[in-house]
């Protein structure tokens, strides 16, 4: 390793500090046996990196860098249309993935002779069992004989026996296998999201954490494989499914609800056909504006491309929102704006995505009111009807609101519009239509009942706090496990609570029963007291 730095120029004091380290480098092994652990002693790491050191990553790209640097002299594969190929890819690497390309099977061997002498050069393990050779005539994956690597022969890939490998988490073969990559996508959304839900988090965090962690995990892969409509809304499925298993989105819940964002409405979820929209335009953008040599080969590629080429796609997403996106030679033209392709990247993409998050946002709200039933509230609400939606609140409870504000709560009224029934009546009043409004503010016998409940209840947390002002309760009293009788009496030298008490008057006095009196002794103030609860 010294060598490699004194070669490449690094500092000898930067290079002995980071010697004299690694030679303190120690770990110890611990092993359970049901709720026993037996911990061994100290080992000294003698050779290698230890895994879990903030250097080792770092120290192992930088003993990759001759073999890397050798690779650059090698031909490589030429690519471009016939008579036009201009640029070679010699290799592609990641830390500790490597693929090489070469045109030629003896090139190929030559090429792996350098890596096994640079290799075992730089003190660097060439570990032949996780190593394959893929081999293409014509287009087509052919089976080769394997390299051959000091004593031991390298697999062969063979066409027969549909076998891939994987680089970068992503399989491959003769292409990408999109469907396997799928199925793993399918199996790693499903487990975290179901991770997710056993969790006590709320819903903003719960969405918060759904949009971080699951969605990420598809998203990855979209950028360089192709879902269909049909792929994209299973996965859809898969994050609905679990959170109505939990019981945190409604059966009947709109899906434009639940992909708006917090402050318009909604509760913040990430659809996955949306995330696969941002990360393809993303991915046309950068290449667009790319100076890399491989990356504008292959967007040229894409270019003179008529089908299914990420161009077309990208244009397509912008044309569904109402934008106008055109990929031009020396330009990028965003409906009336014109972006040279010499702008950074990122400035770039800013504005495309910006375009389209706030177009995809218009048309979903413009979608939700075309269902009149669904957004009828929405409809008459302002902005600052949602700020609920920011509260602490579980999931489940945020569902039911949503499916109460939605009258998507089966109530008689909803089974007659889906000719489930033909009787509306309420079933306890049995005089209204059985409606969302009429259940939570307008039954007659619930008046005394559920409604007085819901109205102390309120009014407790008032109670309580002043109560606990003057002392006239303890100071650890919880208002939510209260249970006050009617004309209940608070009362200390400092001040004294009337709790729902009615005073004798005359029979033609009807606002003779208060919700609560308060009265502060010192300051010699009573405060009458009546609240309407807000339906």
């Amino acid at each position: 390793m010294t060598r490699v730095y004194d070669w490449i120029g690094i500092s000898r004091s930067v290079s002995r500090l980071i010697e004299e380290l690694m030679g303190k480098w120690k770990t110890r092994l611990e092993i359970w046996n049901g709720k026993d652990k037996v911990t061994s002693r100290w080992i000294q790491i003698l050779c290698g990196f230890l895994q879990g050191d903030s250097y080792s990553p770092v120290g192992f790209c930088i003993s990759e860098i001759p073999v890397c640097i050798l690779l650059q002299h090698s031909r490589g594969y030429r690519m471009g249309g016939p008579g036009n190929c201009l640029v070679s890819r010699t290799h592609s690497l990641f830390v500790d993935d490597l693929k090489v390309y070469q045109e030629s099977h003896l090139a190929l061997e030559t090429v792996n002779d350098t890596i096994v002498q640079a290799s075992h050069d730089t003190g660097a393990c060439y570990g032949i069992s996780k190593c394959s050779e893929i081999i293409f005539k014509n287009g087509k994956m052919v089976r080769g004989e394997g390299l051959q690597v000091l004593e031991e022969r390298m697999k062969t890939m063979d066409p027969d026996e549909n076998k891939s490998y994987k680089f970068l988490g992503i399989k491959q073969a003769d292409g990408i296998r999109t469907k396997a990559v799928y199925k793993r996508v399918m199996e790693e959304v499903s487990k975290r999201i179901e991770l997710l839900t056993k969790t006590e988090l709320n819903d903003a965090n719960l969405i918060k954490a759904i949009n971080t962690k699951v969605i990420p995990a598809a998203t990855y892969v979209m950028n360089v494989c192709k879902f269909t409509i049909a792929e994209l809304k299973e996965l859809d499925q898969i994050v609905k499914k679990e959170l109505r298993r939990k019981y945190m989105l409604g059966r009947q819940a709109s899906d434009e609800r639940l992909y708006l964002k917090r402050e318009r409405g909604g509760r913040g979820l990430k659809s996955m056909r949306d995330a696969y929209k941002e990360t393809r335009l993303r991915v046309a953008c950068y290449m667009a504006t790319s100076t890399n040599k491989w990356i504008r080969a292959a967007w040229r590629r894409e270019q003179n491309k008529e089908e299914n080429a990420i161009i077309v796609e990208s244009m397509l997403t912008m044309n569904e929102v109402g934008v106008q996106l055109r990929f031009e030679d020396d330009s990028i033209r965003l409906d009336d704006e014109v972006m040279a392709l010499e702008e950074e990247y990122k400035a770039t993409w800013k504005k495309v995505k910006m375009s389209l998050q706030k177009a995809t946002e218009t048309k979903r709200i413009e979608i939700y009111k075309t269902k009149v039933q669904q957004s009828q509230f929405y409809s008459e609400q302002e902005e600052e009807c949602h700020t609920w939606l920011k509260q602490n609140l579980h999931g489940r409870k945020t569902s039911s609101i949503m499916m109460m504000l939605e009258q998507m709560v089966e109530t008689k009224s909803w089974k007659v519009s889906r000719g489930l029934t033909q009787d509306k009546r309420c079933r306890v009043c049995h005089e209204r239509d059985e409606t969302i409004e009429h259940i939570i503010a307008g039954c007659k016998v619930l008046a005394n009942s559920e409604y007085l409940s819901r109205h102390n209840r309120a009014l407790m947390i008032m109670a309580v706090n002043w109560a606990k002002d003057y002392e006239l309760v303890d100071q650890e009293m919880i208002w939510y496990k209260e249970r006050w009788e009617r004309g209940m009496v608070l009362e200390n030298d400092r001040g004294k609570l009337i709790w729902d008490f009615e005073f004798n008057l005359r029979k033609t006095t009807t606002a003779r029963r208060p919700d609560i009196i308060l009265e502060d002794k010192k300051k010699k103030k009573i405060w009458i007291c009546d609240m309407a609860y807000p339906q």
